[in-house]
C-alpha cells in the first residue's frame, strides 16, 4: 500500500474512534477534503462511500492481521440446493507479515464501536439509500418505526436502517414492511427512500 492510501486509512480509523463520525460523514468528509480512492475496475466510482468506509473498518489487514472463516457458504432454508456467502460474527486472526497501518488499540476501539452500531441477527445490512436530506436510519428513527414489524421482519431498534429476522420472517413480509417505511417517509416528510437492498422474485417493493 502507498503512502497516500494509508494515510486515508489512518485518518478513517481515527475519525471513527476519536470523534462521533460514522461511516457516512467519514466518507463526506473525504470526498469534501479532495481525497480519493484507487479504482480497482474501470466501472468502480473513485469518491468514497458509506459502503467503502465500512469495509476499510472491518479489514484486519490494516491492523496486520490476516483473517480465517471471515465468510462461510451455508445452504438456503427451504430449498434443495441453493447456497449464500454470509459473514461470520467469530472468526480467527493471525499474525500476518505485512506491517500494520494501524495499531491494535485502535482496531479493537473500531470493533467495539462497530458492534455497537450493528444490530444482531440476521440481516441484509442496510436497506435504503441515504437520501440527501437525512440519513435514512434517522429519518426511520424520527418517525417512530424502530421495532415495526410485520410478522418476524423487524426494524432494528439499534440501526433503524436494518430490518431483521427474529425468527422465521417470509420474503412477504420485509417488503410490505419496506412499503410501510417508504410510505410513512413520503406522507410525513416528502422523501422518496431508495432501495439499497436488491428484491428478487415477482415484485419489487411499491406504494
Amino acid at each position: 500500500m502507498n503512502p497516500e492510501e494509508a494515510e486515508i486509512v489512518r485518518l478513517i480509523f481515527e475519525k471513527f474512534v476519536h470523534t462521533d463520525m460514522g461511516a457516512d460523514s467519514i466518507s463526506k468528509y473525504l470526498n469534501q477534503h479532495g481525497y480519493s480512492k484507487k479504482k480497482l475496475r474501470e466501472q468502480e466510482v473513485s469518491h468514497f462511500t458509506r459502503s467503502t468506509v465500512l469495509k476499510i473498518l472491518d479489514n484486519p489487514v490494516y491492523a496486520g492481521k490476516i483473517a480465517y472463516g471471515k465468510n462461510a457458504t451455508e445452504k438456503v432454508k427451504g430449498t434443495r440446493d441453493q447456497y449464500r456467502r454470509v459473514k461470520k460474527e467469530e472468526y480467527l486472526l493471525a499474525e500476518g507479515l505485512h506491517e500494520a497501518i494501524i495499531d491494535q488499540e485502535t482496531w479493537e476501539a473500531a470493533r467495539a464501536k462497530r458492534k455497537l452500531s450493528q444490530p444482531v441477527g440476521a440481516s441484509a445490512g442496510c436497506i435504503f439509500k441515504n437520501p440527501e436530506e437525512i440519513p435514512a436510519g434517522r429519518l426511520i428513527d424520527e418517525l417512530g418505526l424502530k421495532n415495526a414489524c410485520v410478522g418476524d421482519a423487524c426494524v432494528s431498534d439499534v440501526h433503524a436502517n436494518f430490518i431483521i429476522n427474529r425468527g422465521h420472517a417470509r420474503a412477504r413480509d420485509i417488503t410490505i414492511l419496506i412499503d410501510m417505511i417508504r410510505k410513512e417517509a413520503m406522507e410525513n416528510r416528502g422523501i422518496d427512500l431508495k432501495s439499497e437492498a436488491q428484491v428478487i422474485g415477482d415484485r419489487e417493493p411499491q406504494f
